[in-house]
């Protein structure tokens, strides 16, 4: 019981630490901040303002979106894959209840990602430093939060249904992926379309449902169970 209670901290952890963060970036270095023709008060603004002004400098806005959002089109193939997959192990089995759990464990997370992404788009703590046309949200940055939770619960449960019996195969696959996710915060950044600390919160959301989405699947992880053989000469 302990154990199963350990495996709980990372996720109440980085839950907490998103909650606080959020409450920070309302509450902390708060001014009055003006957005085109619009105004309103931007948390950690010394450091906001700061990152944005050495953004600025760079420029290279529109590039850095395209780069940005081919990204996350990118790990929308990891999804489509995976649902198409899972559409067609229903249809060849003919029972909701034959398909592998793991793959009910990935497309819960990507549920929970969508509901996730639409509740910010309500909240909107903080806006976009550009505006195209009007005021957006952009807290926390989704691209970052989407593509990171995509990519990486994608790879893991890859790597762990598919067998690769070549190691070197599955670290090119998961230092590949992992540049992916992190090259995201910084073309976003660049993309002037978020403060720095949208790109942080994003971040830390993407690490509370991957926490999670590892705590969930923990149990089905093929390493855990024991080889149907066995269970059979048991029997």
């Amino acid at each position: 019981m302990k154990k199963q209670l350990y495996y709980w901290i990372a996720p109440v952890t980085l839950f907490i630490v998103f909650v606080v963060f959020t409450v920070l970036v309302k509450t902390v270095d708060v001014k009055y901040f003006p957005i085109g023709e619009n105004n309103y008060y931007l948390g950690f603004a010394s450091m906001n303002s700061d990152v944005q002004a050495w953004v600025n400098k760079i420029g290279s806005f529109r590039l850095m979106k395209i780069l940005s959002d081919i990204d996350l089109y990118l790990s929308f193939v990891f999804v489509i894959g995976f649902v198409g997959y899972t559409i067609y192990q229903a249809i060849k089995l003919k029972s909701l209840k034959k398909i592998d759990r793991r793959y009910y464990i990935l497309l819960g997370t990507y549920v929970l990602v969508v509901i996730l992404y639409f509740a910010f788009e309500v909240m909107r703590i903080n806006y976009s430093p550009i505006v195209e046309d009007g005021l957006k949200p952009s807290y926390p940055s989704t691209h970052v939060f989407v593509a990171s939770v995509f990519y990486i619960a994608s790879t893991l449960t890859a790597i762990d249904m598919i067998p690769i019996e070549k190691r070197y195969l599955r670290v090119i696959t998961i230092v590949l992926v992992v540049f992916l996710v992190l090259i995201m915060g910084f073309v976003r950044l660049l993309s002037g379309r978020h403060w720095m600390s949208d790109i942080i919160a994003g971040y830390l959301l993407a690490g509370f449902v991957l926490s999670l989405y590892a705590v969930i699947y923990r149990p089905f992880f093929k390493h855990n169970q024991e080889p149907v053989e066995e269970k059979e000469i048991e029997n």
